[in-house]
């Protein structure tokens, strides 16, 4: 498949890079196959979707300083949507983060969630969702001031302990 997405892409001048990325070995990390690859700090589109630790991997990316206009990345859909919960960092992982997680991660970093499919959420940064907003592709404040529950492997929000 990567040869075929090569040959596409590459004409074009994208850069296609295969390699196996982790969230725990650092010369694995998004940042540094991105970096030993001579990718660009900024991209239009970034899409995450590992089945599991999505979540680390996007975190790794902001970290670095790296920005994309747009992000799609999967989130844990058998999750209720206000339920926080970011899975171990640990790349054997394979139930992802809750979809209000990645919202708090994105905020953190001043992305808005714009759009979700069943498995997928889209965050814009703050110049794209102001173009998709008046553009009328985005209605504004459509997933702001949800009710978002914290919840880890812990406690619970009322201070009960377990899960």
């Amino acid at each position: 498949k990567c040869e075929k997405l090569r040959a596409l892409h590459e004409p074009l001048g994208n850069v296609c890079v295969e390699a196996l990325v982790s969230c725990e070995d650092e010369a694995r990390k998004l940042p540094a196959i991105l970096g030993k690859h001579s990718c660009p700090w900024s991209v239009d589109l970034l899409s995450i979707d590992v089945d599991g630790v999505d979540y680390w991997l996007w975190r790794d990316f902001l970290e670095s300083g790296r920005a994309a206009k747009v992000v799609v990345i999967e989130f844990n859909p058998s999750m209720p949507d206000d339920l926080h919960y970011v899975p171990p960092r640990a790349d054997a992982q394979r139930h992802g983060a809750s979809l209000a997680a990645l919202c708090a991660l994105g905020e953190a970093y001043d992305y808005s969630l714009v759009e979700t499919t069943l498995f997928n959420a889209v965050f814009a940064d703050a110049a794209t969702r102001a173009i998709l907003v008046e553009r009328g592709l985005v209605e504004l404040g459509r997933f702001h001031n949800q009710k978002v529950l914290v919840w880890d492997d812990f406690h619970d929000p009322t201070g009960h302990f377990g899960i």
